[in-house]
């Protein structure tokens, strides 16, 4: 394992084709396991799909709440603002 460079007998994940045990796959904030659950990562550290919404995702100009793109969600961008897709409503 590259994070506690134990012996992986079974139930290992690979993490940028580093093998980990399932346990010391982790986010780098909350330290929730990621394994066999949905998690993104900013330069190469994984954070949990809440995590990463909170701390680093942009945030829509209507509703405030995180655009992750998890899930294939859609947004729209213009002159660096951003909406969910369901959010934004033309003012013209």
């Amino acid at each position: 394992c590259i994070k506690c460079n134990q012996i992986i007998t079974c139930g290992g994940v690979t993490y940028r084709n580093d093998p980990l045990h399932r346990v010391c796959f982790f986010s780098s904030y909350c330290y929730t396991s990621l394994a066999g659950h949905r998690f993104s990562s900013r330069e190469d550290i994984p954070y949990c799909a809440d995590c990463f919404g909170e701390l680093l995702a942009k945030r829509c100009v209507a509703c405030s709440k995180p655009i992750t793109g998890i899930g294939g969600t859609r947004f729209i961008s213009f002159e660096d603002r951003s909406w969910h897709n369901d959010c934004f409503k033309c003012a013209m």
